[in-house]
Parts: C-alpha cells; structure tokens; sequence
C-alpha cells in the first residue's frame, strides 16, 4: 500500500493542479501533460528512494 501512494500520489495531485491551471488560463492540455510528466517523474524518484532504504525490523 505504501509503495502504491507513493507513486499514485505526486501523480494525481500534479493531474488535478495541470487541469486546475488549464480550466484557469484556458491553455488545455498544456498544464495537464506537464502535471502528469512531473507527477509521473516525482513518483517514480519516490518511489526509488524508498527502495532503496534498508528493511527495517519491526
């Protein structure tokens, strides 16, 4: 589950503030695609910075 929002979430926020911004200055899909690249970029070094921290016991 942590792994799953951990990704999910910089994903749907970025979407949600691109078509925020686009339905705002009237630029669609402009800030749209941008939000989903960032979302999609910052999940993914999220994501790796997670994997690579040691197992904790407990």
């Amino acid at each position: 589950m942590k792994h799953t929002v951990t990704f999910a979430g910089p994903v749907i926020l970025c979407l949600v503030l691109g078509l925020w911004l686009d339905r705002r200055l009237g630029s669609l899909p402009w800030f749209t695609l941008g939000g989903v690249v960032l979302g999609f970029v910052s999940g993914f070094v999220a994501m790796l910075r997670l994997l690579r921290e040691p197992p904790s016991d407990g």
